[in-house]
């Protein structure tokens, strides 16, 4: 049962690390979008 248990706490970490790497890749590729944006006007 423990070990169960640290294994879905172990996936449950790994799918909300994913889940912020998504977002902050989201983020960046805006701000570059942005930034692109800007110099060539």
């Amino acid at each position: 049962y423990r070990g169960y248990r640290a294994q879905v706490h172990r996936l449950t970490l790994q799918e909300a690390a994913a889940q912020v790497d998504g977002e902050t890749y989201a983020e960046w590729r805006a701000g570059v979008r942005r930034l692109w944006e800007a110099l060539l006007g």
